[in-house]
């Protein structure tokens, strides 16, 4: 029998609109769970895109922009 061990690896981008009136300092918030979390992105004035490489980064940023109430579309390459 084979044990199967689950990838920490992941390709993954969070999308993010950068119009949402409801998340005071939205691109404050982002930027420094991107720096927290060691991973990069792109801020610009109508969206923000941040890649992921490690589900533990994945799993934290996802985790705060639910926390801050913001709107965002998560896709899995």
């Amino acid at each position: 029998m084979i044990k199967v061990t689950p990838s920490p690896f992941t390709n993954g981008k969070i999308t993010i609109p950068g119009n949402q009136p409801n998340v005071m300092y939205l691109y404050n918030e982002v930027l420094a769970v991107a720096k927290k979390e060691k991973t990069g992105g792109i801020f610009r004035t109508d969206v923000i895109e941040i890649s992921t490489s490690l589900k533990s980064q994945e799993d934290n940023i996802l985790n705060k922009l639910k926390e801050i109430g913001a709107n965002f579309k998560f896709e899995k390459k």
